[in-house]
């Protein structure tokens, strides 16, 4: 997931998750893309999942030897354009589209990845959503006050079409700073991470060391929850104002705020991940499995619309 948008702090897509010495796992194909509106056709990673018992090296994890197209579906159901896509980053796993073209709104695009060795291919759709702007904005210059005020601004935009469904986003915050501190670090994401002897916050600057302590660059995004209709208002113009919640805002200073419209599979994927990382009540026995809209295979094939602003966040 660190490729979307950019996006979330959440579970790797291309880790194993089965149980420690579960003789029944087997290695799937994990896919991971992320279509954005009017923006060319995104990379496309391809790896193979891993037993949780097992060492996961991205590199051996990487499939390099798919047949990878991306079809823009027409009417009834033919293909308007197929786009073929061609291995650019052996280690990555990454396939790049051979041609240009940004993605359309509210139109459904399919992948097919042909794997060697795999009976069936790897297969998911998406159907994007439509555009929206910005209509107008609270104050984006603020103080950091998480516990004196319930969010940090308000966003008004325009209603994103998506036909027979409600929209949900999520909004993500990207730091502008180039070389960030610890000083620019905020007290909510001092207190979550490990602490060494000193009361220090044991991460440091971004290394090319096997050191996996975690680094700046780790955090230089951070993102909300699903919002839907719950957590913004419809205005009477049918407008929507969302308000950005503090949990996004990791460091001081300059941040590009994103509002993105998510599909339905992001949607699945990210409200069943939530029950996977706890705070429902259920006991492990009874913990759903990520809803994974890949047909032979496993991951994300998604898509979202978006739109940016420049925040400000001053230290206190």
């Amino acid at each position: 997931m660190r490729r979307f948008l950019p996006l979330l702090l959440v579970l790797p897509l291309l880790a194993g998750c089965d149980a420690e010495g579960d003789t029944s796992f087997t290695s799937q194909v994990a896919v991971e893309s992320y279509q954005i509106v009017d923006e060319p056709l995104a990379p496309i990673y391809l790896t193979r999942t891993v037993a949780a018992d097992r060492p996961y090296v991205p590199a051996d994890a990487a499939v390099t030897d798919a047949v990878v197209t991306v079809t823009l579906v027409g009417e009834g159901g033919s293909p308007d354009v197929v786009v073929p896509y061609r291995l650019v980053n052996a280690a990555q796993g990454r396939y790049d589209a051979v041609m240009g073209g940004d993605v359309q709104p509210l139109r459904t695009y399919r992948l097919r990845a042909t794997v060697p060795g795999q009976s069936a291919p790897v297969t998911a759709s998406t159907t994007t959503p439509g555009r929206f702007e910005t209509l107008s904005s609270t104050d984006l210059d603020v103080p950091y006050a998480p516990f004196a005020t319930q969010r940090v601004a308000s966003f008004t935009i325009s209603r994103p079409v998506f036909p027979g469904k409600s929209t949900a986003f999520v909004f993500t915050s990207e730091t502008l700073l180039q070389s960030p501190t610890l000083n620019d670090v905020v007290p909510f994401l001092r207190s979550i991470l490990d602490r060494d002897d000193n009361g220090t916050p044991d991460f440091q600057e971004a290394t090319d060391s096997d050191d996996r302590s975690p680094t700046f660059e780790d955090f230089r995004l951070g993102s909300s929850p699903v919002l839907n209709e719950a957590n913004y208002e419809t205005n009477a113009d049918g407008s929507l104002t969302i308000d950005l919640p503090w949990i996004t805002v990791l460091f001081y200073g300059d941040l590009r705020v994103t509002t993105n419209a998510i599909d339905d599979n992001l949607y699945d994927y990210l409200r069943s991940q939530a029950i996977q990382q706890g705070g429902t009540g259920l006991s492990p026995g009874e913990v759903p499995n990520l809803l994974a809209r890949v047909e032979n295979g496993t991951g994300l094939f998604g898509s979202l619309s978006r739109v940016s602003a420049t925040l400000t966040v001053r230290k206190p």
